[in-house]
């Protein structure tokens, strides 16, 4: 019969590693479902945003988590291209900006659609425009590496134009579909919505990117040779 003690310190170890474990777990889960949500937004996102309309949920918590997911991503990719080595995002900043940024085009487009005769309540606006804003940016953000990358001269502005290319294309586009189907909207009016609200969103984008370089003095970091 084997000694109870020799296996108590084994079943210890065990222990204090379980918690390590599980939070290495919802890591991954969390990873996963980004990835799903993304991969769901691309290829099927009328049947996506008809889950969302027809949710009786008051707060889409999925949603919020998502933009934050994507927020990190997308300012580690902005640390690369734009900003001097050594110099880091301020993430609590960023992650606070973007989100009441975001939530304030939610209203917009919120009372945009209800112009046009929608019918979603406006935290389901909210929670469609985060979704595509989150997407739209990280997509843009990772465009705007790759063409970063590629030139020799790493040209941060030439990289800002392609950011705001993709991210005009894909909002136009998944902000109409989104939108459209949370609002029950036809076709006409949901080309209406993507179009408006694309070259609006990208629009306001970069006048709130502007701003914040000028007030912050970030104009004179802005691509400049690392230290």
């Amino acid at each position: 019969m084997a000694d109870p003690k020799e296996t108590y310190p084994a079943e210890t170890k065990d222990e204090e590693k379980r918690p390590e474990l599980d939070k290495l777990q919802a890591a991954a889960a969390s990873v996963e479902q980004f990835f799903k949500r993304i991969l769901n937004i691309l290829t099927k996102p009328v049947s996506h945003f008809k889950t969302l309309s027809h949710s009786e949920k008051p707060l889409d918590v999925q949603a919020w988590l998502f933009a934050v997911l994507s927020i990190t991503a997308s300012s580690y990719i902005f640390e690369i291209i734009a900003l001097p080595k050594g110099e880091k995002v301020a993430f609590i900043a960023t992650y606070a900006i973007t989100l009441t940024c975001w939530s304030f085009y939610g209203l917009v487009a919120h009372l945009f659609c209800r112009v046009l005769g929608g019918k979603a309540t406006i935290q389901k606006s909210i929670s469609a425009v985060l979704q595509i804003s989150s997407l739209a940016s990280m997509l843009s953000m990772v465009a705007a590496f790759l063409v970063w990358n590629l030139r020799a001269d790493k040209d941060p502005l030439i990289a800002t134009a392609a950011y705001a290319f993709v991210e005009l294309v894909l909002c136009s586009v998944y902000f109409g579909l989104a939108l459209g189907t949370v609002h029950a909207f036809g076709r006409s009016r949901k080309i209406a919505a993507g179009i408006f609200l694309g070259i609006l969103f990208v629009a306001l984008n970069i006048l709130f990117f502007l701003m914040s370089f000028v007030v912050g003095g970030g104009a004179d970091k802005l691509g400049a040779p690392p230290t």
